[in-house]
């Protein structure tokens, strides 16, 4: 069952209107979220110390279709990818090869 107390970073202002910044100040006060606007993609493979067998569950569940599994997700959104599928565990199924940054087009912008 969801809670809002076990959210740690729940800020009930960025939903409430009524508490948010956008009734208190003019959106071009607002500085731009550079993170919201930033693609990370993140190169993901089967972590080296698992067997072959192994391996081979972890490219089936995560849906992988070559070597190396891409990922692009909102630069915002980093840190949670990050925990949930595991890959700031002591031993994890998958290893980060890179994380490039790429900002996104006005198009992509726009389309939000």
């Amino acid at each position: 069952m969801f809670h809002t107390r076990k959210c740690r970073d729940f800020i009930p202002s960025r939903i409430d209107l009524e508490l948010s910044s956008l009734k208190s100040k003019d959106a071009d006060d607002v500085p731009r979220d550079d993170e919201r606007f930033t693609w990370s993609i993140l190169k993901l493979r089967p972590h080296e110390r698992l067997t072959d067998s192994q391996k081979r569950v972890v490219r089936t569940e995560f849906g992988f279709t070559k070597y190396v599994l891409e990922i692009r997700i909102r630069q915002a959104l980093e840190f949670y990818t990050t925990r949930r599928w595991g890959l700031d565990q002591e031993f994890p199924r998958l290893e980060c090869l890179s994380i490039d940054h790429v900002t996104m087009s006005e198009e992509e912008i726009n389309g939000d």
